[in-house]
């Protein structure tokens, strides 16, 4: 008897290891999406999504950050996850790879991609945020800083490099080892607003007021808690006006008032945005067009190859 009993000991053992591996390689979540019903939902700003296309996947893996270009129109940039390259897709509205740039930096956890102002006026400038940390390993995490590539009349396939960045270095206060996979350059203030991820009952904001050092391991300093978990991508309009943050089920939204700190409109509550819940969806990105809505991209899993591009329109 209790030779059976070890036999059905170690089956079961085996089956729910099965299971654990097919759910941790999927990457899908074994529940039901987990929706913040603390918080609104807003349905008279943005439609409801559409899958509008797939993006090739020969490079892309693990999207984990998206923004759509301000020097190639109906363009975007994205990158992969931790194990990628230190590398940049530019990626076309039909999910076409155009092209990749290779940037002189580490990619030890890349989360998210942004773009903002920076030193040089009327330029635009590319941010990769080195700011992954699952396991609370690191006290200094690192944003990095370029002027973004004008591609005007390249062919696919087209192959670049990055050949001047900047790295720009932070820590928490009292050096807390935090995760962040979000974050906002202010394109009114070119500060850069930080969100962590993982803490509980309310993630964190922190601010980095702009000049950022080239030079300096700088502070950032607590600003804002959100009702928020596990904040995975977010994005800011053009003109600074519209906030989105995202965690794995819920899209919010923030509309600033005018001459208004960004610390100041995380202070108040956000509403909740349809979105259709992705495997593993981490990117996000608002149109540069003001009268447009928003895009999301889903990583590749083993089971679901595809990363679909969607689309939620303004109403």
């Amino acid at each position: 008897m209790k030779k059976y009993i070890i036999s059905f000991a170690i089956l079961t053992f085996i089956l729910i290891a099965i299971v654990v591996v097919y759910i941790i390689d999927s990457h899908q979540n074994p529940f039901p999406p987990m929706l913040n019903d603390d918080i609104a939902i807003q349905e008279n700003l943005y439609k409801k999504g559409e899958k509008i296309a797939a993006f090739e996947t020969n490079n892309l893996k693990e999207a984990s950050g998206l923004v759509m270009s301000r020097a190639n129109h109906n363009f975007f940039w994205t990158h992969n996850d931790s194990g990628g390259k230190p590398e940049i897709y530019l990626f076309d509205k039909n999910g076409l790879h155009w092209a990749t740039f290779k940037v002189p930096a580490l990619a030890r956890d890349w989360e998210e991609i942004k773009i903002g102002g920076g030193p040089q006026a009327n330029k635009n400038y590319i941010y990769v945020a080195d700011t992954g940390d699952n396991e609370g390993k690191y006290d200094v995490k690192t944003i990095y800083r370029f002027v973004e590539p004008n591609l005007f009349n390249i062919s696919r396939g087209y192959r670049g490099y990055i050949s001047k960045i900047d790295s720009l270095r932070f820590r928490y206060p009292n050096n807390a080892k935090r995760d962040c996979e979000a974050f906002i350059p202010d394109p009114i203030t070119k500060d850069i607003y930080i969100i962590t991820k993982r803490e509980k009952p309310k993630v964190m904001v922190f601010k980095w007021k702009y000049p950022q050092s080239t030079k300096n391991i700088e502070d950032v300093e607590l600003v804002a808690e959100l009702p928020c978990f596990k904040i995975v991508g977010g994005d800011i309009s053009i003109d600074g006006q519209e906030i989105i943050l995202k965690d794995y089920d819920n899209v919010y939204h923030w509309k600033r008032n005018k001459k208004e700190e960004l610390a100041q409109t995380f202070k108040r509550l956000p509403v909740r945005l349809p979105y259709i819940s992705e495997p593993q969806g981490e990117a996000l990105a608002l149109s540069t067009e003001k009268s447009e809505g928003y895009f999301t991209l889903s990583e590749a899993t083993k089971q679901k190859p595809e990363q679909y591009l969607f689309y939620y329109p303004k109403k």
